[in-house]
Order: structure tokens, then C-alpha cells, then sequence
């Protein structure tokens, strides 16, 4: 797992705005995809199967609850994606990336430095 992978911006302002209307189990089910999302990158398998036991429904309970959480993805190309999980999972990934890569120059220039070698 990536280091962006273990943490997730949550935002629960917008959360709640767009799901008011949600029941529990509603909620519970969402929030279970839009984790399950965030360590694929934002998207997962169209796979009934796959996604009823992400949620931990019931076959009937996923059969009523599918089609009013399906409208918070973009469903095509064999994919559940998640617009927003996607995008804050994009911008964790190349946060992570640019920090890596900070802190490797930084290493660089504190063993040249530790080793003699810094142009003095």
C-alpha cells in the first residue's frame, strides 16, 4: 500500500449535503464503497457481487439500495468511479510524490555534506 493509500480528506459538509436523504443503512453502504474506492484509486468493478459484499447487504437489501447509491458514481467501462474520491486520491498521490522527491534531495545534499563533499 502506498503511503497516500492510509489516509483519506474527508469532508463531511459536502458528505452530508449531497446524502440527506439517505437512509442509515444507506449511509453505512455508501461510506463502505467510498472506502473500498479510495484504495482502488477512486473506482471499483462493476461487479454486483463485489459491491453487495463490500456493503455487507443482504441480496435484497442491495437489490433497493443499488439504484440510490449508484447515482453518487459514474457508472460505464466495467467501472464504479467516484468522481470526488478520485480527484482527492489523485491530489494525496502526487502530494506524496513531491514530497518524496523533496526529501530525496534533501537526503542527496545532507550526505554530501556529511561526507565533505558540498563544494567547500
Amino acid at each position: 500500500m502506498a503511503k497516500h493509500d492510509t489516509w483519506m480528506p474527508f469532508y463531511p459538509a459536502d458528505y452530508l449535503r449531497d446524502t440527506m436523504d439517505l437512509t442509515t443503512e444507506e449511509h453505512g453502504a455508501y461510506l463502505l464503497l467510498i472506502l473500498a474506492a479510495w484504495q482502488e484509486g477512486g473506482a471499483l468493478d462493476d461487479d454486483p457481487e463485489a459491491l453487495r459484499r463490500i456493503t455487507r447487504l443482504s441480496k435484497a437489501q442491495w437489490d433497493r439500495a443499488r439504484p440510490r447509491l449508484q447515482r453518487f458514481f459514474e457508472v460505464g467501462g466495467g467501472k464504479w468511479l467516484q468522481k470526488r474520491v478520485r480527484r482527492e486520491w489523485e491530489k494525496a498521490r502526487a502530494n506524496t510524490e513531491r514530497k518524496s522527491r523533496a526529501g530525496t534531495v534533501g537526503a542527496k545534499a545532507k550526505w554530501r555534506h556529511v561526507q565533505g563533499d558540498d563544494g567547500k
